[in-house]
This record gives C-alpha cells, structure tokens and sequence, in this order.
C-alpha cells in the first residue's frame, strides 16, 4: 500500500514537472505567436518590392534551397504530444504566412530517398539542440532535434531560419565591423559555430547588419567561464536586443524572400486553349481585357559574392584616356586639308599615356598609327579625285561657254544678214 502511494506521488511530480509545464509553456506560446502575427503581418513588405535572385544549381547547392519554397516535413508522434504537435504546426504556419514558404506536413514518413524534415526528440530533451548552418544538406532526411524548451521559448525561429537556407547573421564575413567575438569565452566543441564565412558563402552583403536576427547569437551564447562571448563594438547598441527573439525580423523576411521569390515563380504559367466553340460570350464580353503576364527580373548578386573586381577610378581616366586619343583621331579626319597639312607629320600624334601595362600600350600603339594612315591616305586620295572633279567641271563650264558665245555669234549674224536682205527688198 505505501509503495502504491508513493508511486502515485512520483507519477503526481512527473507530471507536474515534466508535462503539465511544456503544456502550459506551449499555450501561453501559442497565444503570444497569434498575437505576434496578426500585428507583424500587415507591416511586412510585399512580395512585389522583393525580386529574388537568380539561383543557379551551385547556389542552390550551397544554401539548400528547396524546390519551389516547398518543404515536407512529419512530426514524430513519440517524441511530442498533441499540444507540442499542434505547437509546431502553428509555428510553421505562421512562418509560411510570413515568408511565402510552403510547410506540408506529412502523414506518414516516406520511404523513399525523397528530402523531408523529421522532427524529434527521443531522448526527451528539454534544451535546443544548437545545430549549424552546414548540417543541412540537399539530400535525404533532414533531422531536426527539438528540445521542449526549445519549443515553447522561440528556439525554432533560429533552426527554421537556417533550415531554409539562411546563415546566421553572427557569422557574416563583415562581422567584425560589428561584433567582437571573445574565442577564449567559447566553449571548446563549440568554436566551429563562431567561424566566419567567406564572402562567396554569403548572398546579403548588401543588406545591414542584423542584430535582431532570429539567428543572431546573444552575448553569453556557450561561454565556458560566465563571460561574455559576443559583444557589439557600437556602445549605442542594447545588448539586451542581441539574441533574445519573439519572431523572425524584418530583415531575416527579406532575406528568405531574396532566397525564394524569383525561382518559385520562375516557371511560367500553364495556359488552357481557348475553348471557344464552347460557349458564347455574354453582353459583357466587350469590357474583358486579358492579364498581361509581367516578366520579372532578378536582383543582381553581390559583387563580393560573385568575385567580379569592383570598378575603381583608375580605369575611369584609362576610358577617359582612350576618349581623348579617339576625339583627337576624329579632329583629323573631319577636315581634309588640315589631313593635307599633317599628312608628313603623322609620327609626331600623341600616343595614349597612363595604360594599364606597357603591353598594352605597345599593342595599341602600332594599331592608332595604322588607322591613322590608312584614313590618310583614304582622304587624301578622296581629295585628289575631288580636285580632279573640280578641274574637270570647270573645263566643261568653259567648253559651254565657248560654245554658247559662238551659238549667239551665229544667231546675230543671222538676224543682221535678216535684216540687210529685208531693206535691200523694200
């Protein structure tokens, strides 16, 4: 009988530590999550004032992006209850509504190699499991470990943000411009979660830096000793705002709708024939007007990612350069008899200075001079024909003025022989 009581009072603690807090954490959670997103929805931006990027398969390799914005997933019934259950599907609906993503929940998991999200926690863990950017793959399962805790304190913000393909805002590869991280603080099988990435690793360099990220580490993220791990260089920055997240930020939006705007909708439309045999048009067929489909254009990548040199100055006065020597060349073709007068002195053009290498200038160099004597030569030629032209018209105005004085030299003796007859008649 007292091991009977005693059982029952255990199965009492169990219950309520174990069970009735994770229930109780996930109601309140999910009151504040509805509230959260009926005020947060209306002051995102729209998907129009957003284009998206162009991924190619590399990019696609490299950030995980699923096809189409669509991520099937199945929530492991063992491991959650029906109230962490119906937690985690309402956090994925309220990220689908806030970022244009697909969440399709699975009834059963699949058996084949397909990609899809299984989420668990076998062992009944309370804390998150930190996972990082890089364990998630293109391939197979992609398995997510979801303490209670994690649950029901928005640690999913920070694991659905990278499982769709966004890195952690902390490991930026401008980073140090903002934050100081403190490696001696860390714990030792932690560090790798502190590496910066390279600049080909990260598609929002032109974006700011995000401290309120859902996936931006706080201060004492896994420090070793109690000391602060993380601490912004800018003293205007509360510290209290790095890392402690109730939903994702305006930015982190911005950054999964740059990942999936433009390939989810990349794929034109299907069209029906026009079945027109089919029906009649009604009295208001007049007023239709068919949607034109806009074709959209991509945001341009990151120069710092694609590895383009950026513009600088220097070649500017190098075109500007080249400008000069081509006016000059156009100076003297547009005149022929200033061509006629610089005709022997066309080793002293001036030669394009400032050229980036001296190959370069002794390549163009031969180049300028042949162009200058083949127009030379061309114009001068034109000229001797025009001259000779000149000379020939003006022999033939001559030829017809001789001719028309001796025509009316002709007429007039006519008309006085005319006359002379006339008077010896009368």
């Amino acid at each position: 009988m007292r091991y009977t009581i005693l059982r029952l009072v255990l199965f009492g603690l169990y219950v309520a530590i174990f069970r009735e807090t994770p229930v109780n954490g996930a109601i309140t959670f999910l009151s504040n999550l509805r509230r959260d997103d009926k005020q947060n929805i209306e002051v995102l931006p729209d998907d129009k004032e957003e284009p998206g990027f162009d991924l190619d398969e590399r990019d696609i390799q490299k950030f995980h992006i699923w096809p189409k914005g669509i991520i099937p997933y199945y929530i492991d019934d063992f491991s959650f209850d029906k109230v962490l259950r119906d937690t985690i599907r309402t956090f994925l609906g309220h990220t689908s509504r806030m970022t244009g993503l697909q969440f399709l929940e699975l009834p059963s998991p699949p058996n084949d190699d397909s990609r899809w999200v299984f989420f668990i926690n076998r062992q009944g863990l309370l804390e998150c499991i930190n996972q990082s950017f890089r364990s998630f793959t293109n391939d197979g399962v992609q398995k997510v470990l979801l303490g209670y805790d994690c649950i029901i304190n928005y640690g999913m913000l920070e694991v659905v943000l990278m499982l769709v393909g966004v890195p952690p805002q902390h490991n930026s590869p401008d980073r140090d411009d903002y934050v100081e991280i403190k490696m001696n603080n860390v714990i030792p099988n932690k560090k790798y979660l502190f590496k910066k990435f390279k600049d080909d690793e990260w598609l929002f360099h032109d974006l700011e830096y995000d401290f309120k990220s859902a996936g931006h580490y706080d201060t004492h993220k896994f420090t070793v000793n109690g000391k602060a791990t993380l601490i912004p260089k800018d003293d205007s920055t509360s510290k209290s705002e790095i890392g402690f997240k109730k939903d994702f930020s305006s930015i982190d939006i911005k950054k999964i709708k740059m990942l999936y705007n433009f390939i989810s909708k990349k794929e034109a439309s299907v069209h029906l024939p026009q079945c027109s045999k089919m029906f009649h048009s009604g009295s208001n067929f007049s007023k239709y007007r068919e949607n034109k489909i806009i074709e959209r254009k991509p945001r341009n990548k990151p120069i710092k990612y694609s590895g383009l040199p950026e513009e600088s100055p220097d070649r500017e006065d190098d075109n500007s350069h080249f400008d000069e020597v081509n006016d000059q060349i156009n100076k003297n073709i547009t005149t022929p008899q200033t061509i006629m007068d610089n005709k022997d002195d066309d080793e002293e053009i001036e030669k394009p200075e400032n050229i980036e290498t001296e190959e370069v200038g002794k390549d163009l160099e031969p180049k300028i001079e042949e162009s200058v004597d083949d127009v030379l030569k061309e114009d001068s030629q034109k000229s001797e024909e025009r001259l000779e032209e000149i000379d020939n018209e003006d022999v033939d105005k001559q030829n017809k003025r001789a001719l028309k004085g001796k025509k009316n030299e002709k007429d007039q003796n006519l008309l006085d022989l005319s006359d002379f007859a006339t008077g010896e008649n009368t």
